[in-house]
Parts: structure tokens; sequence; C-alpha cells
């Protein structure tokens, strides 16, 4: 149920000093996000039961990137504005009651791009038939009746340029963006080392360790995907049938 909920202004989150620009949590600005954060999702969640809406309404908390340096990747390599799996795999939370399974947990592949088909699915509405629409409905991943993703292939952009693509276990790059702390450097101003990498996420989920000499077949089969879809998308970049 899509529906407009009018929360009253009480400077977010934060108990003391109403000023936005002076830290309050004991983790400094990153801690007080975090807490401003909490205040707002649990002021969204009340008013749903306060209006009845609870039941009716698919409630998602996400992100549309790993954190920069403040904050947790997990373990994986990279961060925010990375190819690598810190910069791009980040939490989603789903709460549907009575449709998503509590505490279920759903390790398969999907993009921030799925919303669009998903959430028109389960409003009843069909898709545009003129343009491409890159997303999957994955509806039945988050109510459990589907247990494998509904992507063949994922493919990891830094800006504009196709930077790497990922098919089942195999996560490949023909070309990254490395970053240190705490200045973004770009490859272009970057000495680069020898590429592309190939790495197996079942094995290696840190990508620490690539296999471009043991699978060259996979290199090769990923390079020519990935050279592929740029050609595509350079005759159609916006999709449009």
């Amino acid at each position: 149920m899509l529906a407009y909920i009018k929360i009253q202004e009480n400077n977010c989150g934060r108990k003391h000093n109403p000023d936005p620009l002076v830290p309050e949590s004991d983790g400094g600005i990153y801690g007080d996000v975090v807490e401003e954060l909490d205040s707002n999702v649990g002021q969204i969640l009340d008013h749903l039961e306060q209006n009845g809406l609870e039941n009716n309404t698919l409630v998602i908390f996400t992100s549309d990137n790993g954190p920069w340096y403040h904050g947790s990747t997990g373990g994986q390599r990279g961060r925010k504005g990375q190819s690598y799996e810190g910069g791009f795999n980040v939490p989603m939370i789903a709460r549907w009651p009575g449709q998503v399974p509590a505490g279920g947990i759903c390790n398969e592949s999907c993009m921030n791009i799925d919303f669009l088909p998903t959430f028109m699915s389960l409003a009843g509405l069909t898709p545009p038939v003129d343009r491409i629409i890159d997303g999957k409905d994955i509806s039945d991943l988050l109510t459990g009746n589907r247990k494998e993703t509904p992507h063949d292939v994922l493919y990891f952009y830094h800006h504009a340029e196709l930077e790497g693509v990922r098919v089942g276990k195999w996560k490949f790059y023909r070309d990254i963006s490395t970053y240190v702390y705490p200045i973004p450097v770009d490859k272009e101003f970057f000495s680069k080392f020898e590429t592309p990498w190939l790495y197996n996420l079942e094995t290696d989920p840190t990508e620490s360790y690539p296999l471009n000499d043991r699978y060259p077949e996979k290199v090769k089969e990923l390079t020519q995907l990935m050279a592929t879809w740029d050609e595509t998308m350079k005759k159609d970049p916006k999709g449009m049938l």
C-alpha cells in the first residue's frame, strides 16, 4: 500500500542540542546519523501502526552504496564508489507482516534497480513496454516463494564506465578505481597493477586472491560478456524500444 503519512517535526532524534551541525552522540557526526535514522524509521513504523497500515505496507530499509571510512563493510574489500563488494554489497531489511517471513535470511544477489518492477508487481501494475527495465521482480524472493535470484548477470559501474560483472559465484573486473584513506584516488591517477582480476566469491568473499591464470576461459567469457554489453549500451543508452 502506498500512503502519505505526516510526521511532526521534533528535531529528528536529537535529545539535547537542536543544532544539526553540533555532534551529540559519542560517535560524532557518524553516530548522530545512525541515531537520526533510528529515530525517524521508528516514527514511520509507529505511524503505520497508528493508522492501521502496519500489515498492509512493505517497508524496506537499505542503502544505495557501501560505507565510506566511518562505517563497516563487514570485512568485504572496497568502500563507497568502488565496484568491490564493499562498495555494492549492502544490507537490506524488508518488513511486511504476514508476507515476508520474520527472521528470514536471503543471500541471493539483487540490486536496487529491482525495486521498481517489484513494487509495480505488488501494486498490480504492469511495467512500461516502451523501454527496457533492467530490474527484476524480486517479490517471490522477499516472500520466500523463490530461492534463487532472477538475475543471470549483474553489471558494476564507476560513474559511466563499466568496471565489472558478476555471474553466479564469479566476480570479474577488467579495471577498477582504487581508493586510499582519506582521499579518493581514481584509477587514472593511480599506478595500475596488472589487470583484469577474477574472483570466486564463494571461496574468497574478500576478493583477495585473483584467479585469472587458473581460469583463462572464464576470463575470456566474461571479457566478451562485458564487451557485448558495452556495444548494447552504445547503441541504445536510454533503453528505449
